[in-house]
């Protein structure tokens, strides 16, 4: 079972470059402090090993389509942290035909407007803070993937990190400072 973490938030600018032949996004991909559908929330400093990696050009996500790596769309173009949250500015190749033909059309009409991300948690336990209020914080995390997405967060979703923890071993020797994919 793929097991990830995944935050929706729509894309909020759109613009076509001819010269590239690309369609250039950017948007919030998460915003900090308010809990998805799925009851998970980030904090501009759950992304500090992602940023010390990703400024130093160790990680570099990819750009795909509901979360299906098989379909990477395009390329993260940049990415930063404000007081708000995380910002990606990326590009969908217009010269995939799948792109051209159905996903730029969707997203230039509206049908498709939401971004999406997935990382790995660092720290298993110690990289989730799980909330008496049912919330599970975000501690730690490295950000893999950025996907365009169809669908918003769905409390029934099986990529939720309360269902990740509930489906882990109820031992108390669980080795600390193991990476988990969500």
């Amino acid at each position: 079972m793929d097991n990830k973490i995944r935050l929706y938030n729509d894309i909020d600018l759109l613009s076509f470059n001819s010269e590239d032949d690309r369609l250039n996004i950017e948007g919030y991909a998460c915003h900090y402090g308010v809990p998805n559908l799925n009851n998970e929330i980030v904090f501009k400093e759950s992304y500090n090993t992602f940023f010390d990696a990703y400024n130093q050009k160790k990680v570099v996500p990819i750009l795909n389509f509901d979360h299906d790596n098989n379909r990477q769309i395009g390329s993260i173009d940049d990415i930063s942290s404000d007081s708000t949250g995380l910002y990606v500015k990326a590009h969908i190749n217009k010269n995939i035909p799948w792109c051209r033909d159905w996903l730029i059309p969707n997203i230039e009409m509206g049908d498709i407007k939401s971004y999406s991300t997935e990382m790995i948690v660092i720290g298993g336990y110690d990289g989730i803070k799980r909330n008496d209020d049912g919330t599970y914080v975000v501690l730690n995390g490295l950000l893999t993937a950025v996907a365009v997405v169809q669908h918003p967060a769905d409390y029934r979703s099986e990529f939720t990190v309360k269902n990740f923890l509930e489906s882990l071993p109820k031992i108390d020797n669980t080795p600390k400072s193991k990476w988990f994919l969500f």
